[in-house]
């Protein structure tokens, strides 16, 4: 390898083109993922409050507040998404790596090993 190969590179700044139908199943992944997630927090949060030896300024309680507040946000965000992406198939997105990532959309690679 050169010394070049890593000074002064794009990649992190690259782009990827998706049609609304190839993000369509990801983001109902992503939507189930989180409506289970919420609900296992209000579950638990829910646990925290019938028993009466758990205090209110109990720390777990604010967590449980952090988790429901975050995994009930991103289950809304995916709702928008799968609205829009039924309704533009089409359309074409361009998403960064981390938008990749979010949805899952590259699978791990398979090592020698496997």
């Amino acid at each position: 390898m050169a010394y070049t190969d890593y000074r002064h590179t794009n990649r992190d700044d690259w782009e990827f083109t998706y049609t609304g139908a190839q993000l369509l199943e990801a983001a109902r992944r992503k939507y189930t993922s989180f409506v289970t997630q919420e609900r296992e927090a209000r579950s638990k949060m829910a646990g925290l409050m019938i028993d009466m030896a758990v205090a209110q300024s109990d720390p777990r309680i604010s967590e449980c507040k952090k988790d429901i507040e975050k995994f009930g946000s991103e289950r809304e965000r995916c709702t928008v998404w799968i609205h829009e992406f039924a309704r533009t198939p089409e359309q074409n997105y361009r998403l960064q790596i981390g938008d990749v990532a979010y949805f899952d959309l590259a699978p791990e690679p398979k090592t020698a090993s496997d």
